[in-house]
Parts: structure tokens; C-alpha cells; sequence
């Protein structure tokens, strides 16, 4: 049933893999400015929806940074940070897989990555992630490489970086006129 349901629903409706699902309203709001609001009408439901979850995001934020943040702030890094750069297609994913075999080694899942401010509290999974997922409205590869993908999967840091500075290779996927 899902997969008609997904075939007779409007173009673009579905986000479920929207790389702005845990921007908080501060951060939202920010980056619809910088980028002069520019939305095309067809993915306007999409800037809706966002706008919706947005203040829910930051509520959770700040009830995660009251719980955590003094631990966060307080935590030593016992061995500097490894940073693995590359541009877009030339393995930088494969090499983060690679790494996080290595127990000494780690990096965000997709939970992770696309909830920066609030996976601390959120669990594994969101509640919306689960029907998503139940609903097969995930997909379960990457397009561009049928690379396994899943929330507890490896991800790159690109959307939390992004959400926060909006400097990131991911804004011109959310904002390709700019």
C-alpha cells in the first residue's frame, strides 16, 4: 500500500530525507534570509513544513543543552580530532566506513548528522523516522551510488555543518538558486 500511496501523492511531497529535518527556528530562519527567502512554489510545502518543525526542534535544543551542555562544554579530548576532507564523489563516505571499523575512531550516524542540536534526547530514532521507515517512505540506498543508508549508518558531519553556518556543500541542494 505504501508504494501507491507514495506513486499518488503530489511531486516533491514527501521530505522524509530532507537534509534540514532537525534545523532549529534560529537556524532556519537564518538561512531563509541569507538566501533572500528564494523557495520555488513547488517545494514551498517543504519550507512549510520545516518552518512547523522548526520551533519544535528548538524547544528540544534547549531542553538539550540545559541537560547536556555544561558536559559537553566540560568534556576533554584525550587525542586530537581526525578531519577528512574531500569534495563531493571522491570517497570521503567509503573513508569514514573505513575509519569507524577502528574502534579508536567515530563518526555521527544519520540521526546524528541531520539532528544536531537534539539526538541526545531524541533516542535512536525519532517517532516520525519509525512511520517513515514502517511506510518504507525511506529510501534505503543513495541514489547517486546505491550505497547502503539508514539512520544508524555512518554519515558525514555536512548537514549539522551546514545548519549551523550555512557553510556547507548541502546549501546548494536546499538553495540552488544561491
Amino acid at each position: 500500500m505504501h508504494a501507491l500511496m507514495a506513486t499518488s501523492l503530489p511531486k516533491n511531497l514527501l521530505s522524509t530525507t530532507n537534509p534540514m529535518v532537525g534545523v532549529t527556528a534560529q537556524q532556519w530562519f537564518a538561512l531563509l534570509r541569507e538566501n533572500q527567502y528564494s523557495i520555488d512554489l513547488e517545494y514551498l510545502h517543504r519550507a512549510v513544513a520545516i518552518s512547523l518543525a522548526a520551533p519544535i526542534n528548538s524547544f528540544f535544543a534547549a531542553r538539550e543543552n540545559r541537560q547536556h551542555g555544561p558536559a559537553i562544554q566540560a568534556t576533554a579530548l584525550t587525542k586530537d580530532p581526525i578531519f577528512i576532507l574531500g569534495h563531493w564523489r571522491s570517497g570521503t563516505t567509503h573513508l569514514h566506513y573505513l575509519m569507524c571499523e577502528d574502534p579508536q575512531f567515530c563518526a555521527p550516524n544519520n540521526y546524528q548528522a541531520s539532528r544536531p542540536d537534539i539526538f541526545l534526547n531524541g533516542g535512536e530514532t525519532s517517532l516520525a523516522t519509525k512511520i517513515a521507515n514502517a511506510l518504507g517512505l525511506i529510501p534505503k540506498t543513495r541514489p547517486m551510488d546505491e550505497v547502503k543508508v539508514d539512520v544508524d549508518t555512518v554519515a558525514e558531519d555536512e548537514q549539522g555543518l551546514f545548519m549551523h553556518c550555512g557553510l556547507s556543500p548541502i546549501g546548494g541542494g536546499v538553495f540552488p538558486k544561491n
